[in-house]
């Protein structure tokens, strides 16, 4: 096969011919420099085809089809701060941010990266960690960092970036955590809007009656304790969020802190929606527009 080949791109010389060698030194040379040529290397042009070659054709893909954050705890309480990129306490900060999922909905990749981790992590359960690595997949994600974010819970503890995060790093790793399954292992490179796994209740998730997508945005692989080279995922989507509304002291747009919860989750009545496009609207408990509805439904139903 590799003689047929050959033989086509030297001049003169068709299949019948292959066997039979060129009469003459200068033919010999002439036909040798031909086929030399032919699979000349030039550096160069194989530069400009590979820089040409087009590495996303998708952008940017949310991590779930619904993205609105997790309105209830773990046994249940309507608290969605708890949710939230944030310091629980001293000891138990929370490093990433909930988005509501019922288990085996599907897990989305949100940019062009390499698969650096897919197994079993402590408290997450099973996680995969996506690097964000090559150049304009990078700066397509900085790009997409809010400059006039202003946190929902801002006066209740939610932060904004954790110590040694660095927004301008040359790689970002996205973690997913608590998830019942993968699709993917680790080594293999995917593509923005790619199923990457299913969500579970895998980790301190297992029994969850909030159940929930845990995802983190890192400068660093494995980023250790607190809140430690991380910051708040709200910073690069939007997600619905959800907050109480207590009736106490007359007082009817009063938001309710963790610290506060307790005290006041006898009387809240009201939980007030934001929106992914803006708009707010404020609805009974017992009443709720569908999107939060399910996540009332799955809580009372774990009950």
């Amino acid at each position: 096969m590799y003689v047929f080949l050959i033989s086509k791109l030297l001049n003169g010389y068709d299949k019948g011919q292959v066997n039979k060698a060129p009469n003459g030194w200068s033919t010999r040379k002439e036909a040798f420099n031909t086929l030399k040529n032919t699979f000349k290397y030039d550096k160069k042009v194989c530069k400009e085809v590979e820089e040409d070659f087009p590495v996303n054709n998708t952008g940017w893909h949310d991590p779930l089809d619904v993205m609105q954050i997790c309105a209830y705890t773990m046994h249940g309480n309507l608290n969605p701060y708890n949710a939230t990129f944030h310091y629980r306490s001293t000891t138990r900060p929370h490093q990433g941010v909930d988005l509501f999922a019922t288990p085996n909905t599907p897990v989305y990749d949100c940019l062009d990266g390499r698969i650096t981790f897919a197994g079993v992590q402590n408290g997450y359960g099973n996680v995969i960690i996506l690097a964000i690595e090559e150049s304009s997949q990078v700066e397509m994600f900085k790009n997409r960092r809010k400059g006039n974010f202003e946190s929902f819970y801002n006066k209740t503890g939610e932060l904004m970036d954790g110590p040694g995060f660095d927004k301008d790093a040359d790689v970002f790793y996205l973690a997913y955590a608590h998830l019942s399954g993968f699709n993917v292992i680790k080594g293999d490179f995917v593509k923005s809007g790619d199923v990457m796994g299913f969500s579970g209740e895998t980790g301190n998730a297992k029994g969850t009656k909030g159940p929930h997508v845990h995802f983190e945005v890192r400068d660093l692989k494995f980023a250790g304790k607190s809140t430690n080279h991380r910051c708040n995922p709200a910073l690069y989507f939007d997600y619905e969020q959800y907050t109480p509304i207590s009736k106490d002291n007359g007082d009817d747009k009063r938001v309710v802190s963790e610290k506060s919860f307790e005290k006041y989750n006898k009387t809240v009545k009201e939980i007030e929606i934001r929106h992914v496009d803006g708009n707010i609207s404020i609805v009974e408990i017992k009443d709720f527009e569908s999107d939060i509805n399910e996540q009332y439904c799955y809580k009372e139903n774990k009950i």
